[in-house]
């Protein structure tokens, strides 16, 4: 499940959604020596929030985000 809440301005409505999210991600521990290791990994999400409202009113339709990312860690053993 996912939330979606843009902007509060401090003097009117802010627009929010829900909706689901999917999110999958995998890393290699590669050992550079006995006391390291370096870990890339990649995730992968997809978030459909859906129809968005503004003070009841739709504001956006079928909104849907994608995110792919890549990172690298290390870790000492």
């Amino acid at each position: 499940m996912s939330s979606f809440r843009g902007v509060e301005f401090a003097d009117g409505p802010h627009e929010i959604g829900s909706g689901t999210a999917f999110m999958l991600g995998a890393g290699y521990d590669a050992r550079i020596d006995q006391k390291l290791s370096l870990t890339p990994a990649v995730t992968f999400l997809y978030n459909d929030i859906g129809d968005t409202q503004l003070v009841g009113s739709t504001e956006r339709r079928a909104t849907r985000a994608w995110l792919v990312a890549f990172s690298i860690g290390m870790m000492w053993h």
